[in-house]
C-alpha cells in the first residue's frame, strides 16, 4: 500500500476552517481565518489514500495539514516570527522538508471530479501510475436551507502519494505549471486592480513544505447546510 507521511498541525486560540454565515440581507458570506502564530505540529503517517481521506474528513476546526514534515523530530510547538519561546520553532522553510507526497490545488474549475486526475495526466502521463486522492474544496456546495446548491464549478485538492524523490518536489511543481501553459492551460487573470496575473490549471505556490492546507469542514451559521463532498481515488500500479 502507498503512504503518505505529513504534518497535522493544531492551533491555539484561532480555527483553521472557513466559517459561513447569513447577513442582514440574507446572503452567505464566507470568513476565514489563514494564520496560524502558535500551537503544536505532528508528523503522521497514513497508509494509502482511503486512509488519507478519512484523517481529513475528520479534521477539528483549529487543524491543517502540510506537505512537508518537521526537520526537528516528529512533534513539538510552533511559535510566530517575533516569539522569544525557546521551546517552539516557527513554522518556515527552514525547519520543515519535502516528504511522500504532495497535492496539486486547483482553484474554480468547470472541471467534474472524474475529469480531474485525466486532465492532470495530459500534463504528466506518469501520472497514470499513482496513487491519487482528488478532493473537492471546503467550499463546495455551501447554499441556504431549501435552496438547491450551485456545483458547476468547484476548485481540488489533488493528493499524489508515494514520491520516490522527495527533493524534486518543488521542481516538479514548477515546471508543472510551465507544461500547462504549454498544453493550452494556462491564462492570465486580470485583478481588482488591474494587474494581469499568470495563472494556470494549478496553483505552484502550494508546492512548499510547511504551508498550510486547509481541509477541514466549514463552519456553517443558522439557516446554512452544506452537500456532501465527493472524491475520487485512484490506486497507483503497485496497489493493483
Amino acid at each position: 500500500m502507498t503512504s503518505i507521511t505529513l504534518t497535522l498541525f493544531d492551533a491555539v486560540r484561532t480555527n483553521l476552517n472557513k466559517s459561513y454565515n447569513l447577513d442582514k440581507n440574507d446572503a452567505i458570506v464566507s470568513s476565514s481565518f489563514a494564520t496560524m502564530s502558535k500551537g503544536t505540529y505532528k508528523t503522521i503517517t497514513l497508509t494509502g489514500p482511503v486512509e488519507l481521506n478519512n484523517v481529513l474528513n475528520n479534521l477539528l476546526d483549529t487543524q491543517a495539514v502540510a506537505i512537508g514534515v518537521c526537520n526537528n523530530g516528529n512533534s513539538g510547538k510552533i511559535k510566530s516570527n517575533k516569539s522569544k519561546q525557546k521551546d517552539a520553532i516557527n513554522r518556515s522553510k527552514d525547519n520543515f522538508g519535502f516528504s511522500n507526497g504532495f497535492m496539486f490545488d486547483i482553484d474554480e474549475s468547470s472541471l467534474a471530479i472524474n475529469e480531474v486526475i485525466p486532465a492532470l495526466c495530459v500534463i504528466d502521463p506518469n501520472l497514470k501510475n499513482a496513487s491519487i486522492l482528488v478532493r473537492v474544496s471546503s467550499s463546495y456546495g455551501i447554499h441556504k436551507t431549501g435552496e438547491q446548491p450551485k456545483v458547476d464549478s468547484c476548485g481540488y485538492h489533488v493528493w499524489v502519494l508515494g514520491v520516490k524523490d522527495p527533493t524534486d518536489i518543488e521542481r516538479y511543481g514548477k515546471d508543472f505549471a510551465k507544461r500547462c501553459w504549454l498544453a493550452g492551460k494556462g491564462f492570465i487573470k486580470i485583478s481588482k486592480c488591474g494587474s494581469l496575473l499568470v495563472r494556470q490549471l494549478i496553483d505552484v505556490s502550494v508546492f512548499s513544505p510547511e504551508r498550510l492546507v486547509f481541509e477541514a469542514t466549514p463552519t456553517l451559521g443558522v439557516g446554512i447546510e452544506q452537500t456532501e463532498r465527493p472524491y475520487r481515488i485512484q490506486y497507483g500500479a503497485s496497489n493493483v
